[in-house]
C-alpha cells in the first residue's frame, strides 16, 4: 500500500541510517540520510509559509512530545514555572494534528 504513495515523491530522505536500509529492503526505493529533513529549506521559506498565520498575544513555549508521560509533563512544568511562561505541549499521543504553520 505504501510503495505506490512513495514513490510519487521525486526524493526522499530520512534521519536514521537504519532507516536507509529498510526502505531499500520493504519500499524498494533509494533514499539519502539528512540531520533533520526540516532543515533542508531556508529560514526564509519557512517565513514565507508562516508569513498569515496570526501571531499570538502572549508568548509560550511550543513542545511536541512522540512519547509523553507524567515525567516529561512534570519537567515541563517546572520549566514553565521557572521561566514565567506558559507551555503549550502537544504529542503523538494526542493525536496532533497541527500545520506547520501552526507550530
Amino acid at each position: 500500500m505504501l510503495r505506490p504513495l512513495i514513490r510519487k515523491f521525486a526524493a526522499v530522505s530520512v534521519r536514521e541510517e537504519s532507516a536507509v536500509k529498510l526502505c531499500k529492503q520493504y519500499i524498494g526505493i533509494e533514499t539519502i540520510q539528512v540531520l533533520d529533513p526540516t532543515l533542508l529549506i531556508e529560514k526564509t521559506d519557512y517565513m514565507k509559509i508562516c508569513s498569515s498565520v496570526p501571531k499570538e498575544e502572549t508568548s509560550f513555549i511550543f513542545a511536541y512530545i512522540l512519547d509523553m508521560d507524567n515525567k516529561k509533563g512534570e519537567i515541563l512544568d517546572e520549566i514553565g514555572k521557572e521561566w514565567g511562561i506558559a507551555i503549550q505541549c502537544h504529542s503523538a499521543e494526542a493525536k496532533a494534528n497541527l500545520s506547520i504553520e501552526e507550530w
